[in-house]
């Protein structure tokens, strides 16, 4: 069996490379282009995708996850927060051991399409200082949902990170999700 570096994958090769979408977009993971990027795959994506990478006793969306970043995040980063994850809905959700497996190969690509993504909707690169801070969100509200789905960090919680959320986290199914998700783009673009 042949196996193909899409780092160095030819034309010939791109369509093995693209994702088809529910709006009827092919968003090519080797060359993205801002304009296959919609908000209703994003939001298909995202909702449809469970964290944790499934172990959990109820469902839990990467939707759901981001809302509660882009609520977290300074109000100027909170489009960001909202779509951190957003490269997700085309790559899927990769829980933290499987990206360090596949990080080399993986990241690279899901760096290039979140980009994309940020570019799709008129958001600047973020700076060293506002990653951090989304970073330190993202963190936040990792740190908030392990607590609620009683999952055991592999480390113990950082200093200024075990605090609660100011909202329960309530777990919704994919369309509830997904509706809560494009509400809160609504909300912010």
């Amino acid at each position: 069996m042949t196996h193909i570096n899409p780092l160095r994958a030819k034309a010939s090769y791109n369509v093995m490379l693209e994702v088809p979408t529910l709006s009827g977009q092919r968003v090519n993971l080797f060359d993205p282009s801002p304009s296959t990027i919609r908000i209703e795959d994003i939001s298909t994506g995202l909702s449809n995708c469970c964290r944790f990478v499934g172990q959990l006793a109820n469902f839990y969306s990467v939707a759901q996850h981001s809302v509660v970043v882009s609520r977290i995040v300074h109000p100027r980063l909170a489009l960001h927060g909202l779509l951190h994850d957003a490269s997700e809905a085309y790559m899927h959700h990769l829980g933290p051991a499987v990206k360090n497996l596949v990080g080399s190969l993986y990241r690279p690509i899901e760096d290039q399409l979140q980009d994309v993504i940020y570019r799709a909707y008129g958001l600047p690169p973020l700076s060293a200082e506002d990653m951090a801070h989304l970073k330190c969100a993202d963190r936040q509200a990792n740190a908030a949902e392990m607590r609620h789905f009683g999952i055991a960090p592999a480390e113990p919680f950082s200093e200024g990170l075990d605090h609660m959320l100011d909202e329960p986290i309530i777990p919704l199914d994919p369309r509830p999700a997904r509706t809560c998700f494009t509400r809160r783009f609504d909300e912010l673009y």
